[in-house]
């Protein structure tokens, strides 16, 4: 029974460490854009609906927002698309 309390409890430890260290991806315009998300050799091409949140996108990649820039990022951080530029908020 112990031992089934310390597996549960390292998975549930290793869960919320990857969760605070993930890249969330805000964007507060009204319009949706096309993003890439670039994570060593691979592309993932994606969107984003207006004034939406993505959550966990990435724990360290480049996310290009099309129209808005490009930003290399590690967790835990959300880049942000507002008025058709990107920031990054620690």
């Amino acid at each position: 029974m112990k031992a089934r309390r310390l597996i549960a409890s390292l998975v549930f430890s290793l869960f919320f460490c990857e969760a605070a260290l993930a890249v969330n991806l805000d964007n507060n315009d009204p319009k949706g854009y096309a993003v890439k998300i670039r994570s060593g050799a691979s592309t993932l091409n994606s969107s984003i609906n207006g004034n939406t949140r993505q959550v966990n996108v990435c724990s360290s990649c480049e996310i290009e927002v099309v129209g808005a820039g490009i930003a290399k990022v590690s967790g835990p951080v959300t880049v942000v698309i507002k008025g058709g530029r990107l920031s990054v908020r620690k």
